[in-house]
């Protein structure tokens, strides 16, 4: 349901009913997954879309395989920035973003995004590329249905 309306453009309105869902989970016990399409590679999702909806749910987890986002964002972040560097800004990340509520490769991307707009422009675009990359490679190496 939220995804219709951020879709249809009614961003405050899928947040007002994410708000209604964490409401009733004060009062009866069920488990809800929530679904957006948002594209986490562009730097205005990053920084206008993505922090409201992390503020309305207890855990966040891309819909793609986690491990190669991560994979994606440590050698985006290494061939843009370096290793030294690249180690600063997951300490920075670590000490900054509790574990556990966002994955360390989309907090990575989030404080980037919200620290330093250029260079987060550039790790994005990267870590798309990267991403894409490794997505056609593991679907050419799978075997047929």
């Amino acid at each position: 349901m939220v995804d219709i309306l951020w879709q249809r453009g009614e961003k405050y309105a899928a947040l007002a009913l994410e708000e209604l869902w964490n409401e009733l989970a004060q009062t009866r016990p069920f488990a809800l997954l929530c679904g957006y399409r948002l594209d986490i590679f562009n730097i205005d999702v990053q920084t206008a879309d993505l922090p409201d909806v992390f503020c309305t749910h207890a855990h966040v987890r891309p819909a793609a395989d986690p491990s190669r986002l991560a994979a994606a964002v440590d050698r985006a972040l290494t061939e843009v920035v370096g290793s030294r560097k690249a180690a600063h800004v997951y300490l920075e990340v670590a000490e900054r973003v509790p574990r556990g509520h966002v994955p360390r490769a989309q907090a990575v991307l989030t404080f980037l995004s919200t620290t330093d707009t250029l260079l987060a422009k550039s790790v994005l675009e990267r870590v798309r590329s990267l991403y894409a990359a490794a997505s056609r490679r593991k679907g050419a190496s799978a075997p047929p249905p």
